[in-house]
């Protein structure tokens, strides 16, 4: 896909250290959003808790008491501060596990509302790192994989961020782009509608068929819940 360089660094925090920042974000961090400024006004209104909540785990729990966060905690620090910043941004803009927007989006009136909705840079992301993601996790499920994509999203620096931002503009007049977004969008839907309990347990596979910009024949084969289907028993 055309747009942001796909290398991503690799993240300084430990699983540990993620895990613990993951606890305080959504079980802390997020209740205060919502308390202390429900409109959204900006990272600024709610960055001084988040400064203070993040001294608070550097100094108690035991995750950053290491040699390495000890010897140099300055990029502990910035890994954290960033992941405070872009689940606030997150948050906002609907894409948190867990958490409500204050104000919802209006129903899709179509499937092609539901299945191209307005690009986003979290979304874009995803396309480019996707195969990197699923090479990764060693749980299978939605849960393992979004978890993996938003800590890899949370990795980036904000010029990073800002190239994928610039890029879901772009996109909206980019076929292929669209394209690529479709494809994961109606994996998700599919994946979703497959394990609905109205429907009892289904399974299903979908072949979708496209030529790139060069005229080369592409595919994309989605069976998101054959595989365990096929292996469990009812």
């Amino acid at each position: 896909m055309a747009g942001p360089n796909p290398r991503t660094k690799p993240s300084i925090l430990s699983a540990r250290q993620n895990s613990a920042i993951n606890s305080i974000l959504k079980n802390e961090f997020s209740p205060y959003i919502l308390e202390s400024d429900a409109s959204f006004s900006g990272f600024g209104a709610v960055s001084k808790w988040a400064s203070q909540r993040k001294e608070q785990a550097f100094a108690e729990d035991a995750s950053f008491q290491t040699e390495a966060v000890t010897a140099n905690a300055t990029p502990y620090k910035q890994a954290v501060d960033r992941k405070f910043r872009n689940f606030y941004y997150r948050m906002r803009d609907g894409r948190s596990p867990g958490t409500k927007r204050t104000k919802p989006p209006p129903p899709a009136q179509t499937l092609v509302d539901l299945l191209l909705p307005r690009p986003t840079a979290f979304r874009l992301f995803e396309c480019v790192k996707k195969e990197e993601i699923l090479e990764q996790i060693d749980e299978a499920g939605v849960d393992a994989y979004e978890t993996c994509l938003e800590e890899m999203w949370d990795d980036l620096d904000e010029e990073e961020q800002s190239e994928y931002e610039q890029a879901a503009i772009a996109s909206n007049t980019n076929v292929m782009q669209t394209r690529q977004l479709f494809v994961n969008n109606f994996e998700r839907a599919l994946n979703k509608l497959c394990q609905s309990s109205k429907l009892g347990g289904m399974a299903a596979t979908t072949i979708l068929a496209y030529r790139d910009a060069q005229g080369v024949a592409k595919v994309a084969v989605l069976a998101p819940t054959l595989l365990n289907f096929l292996t469990t028993d009812p």
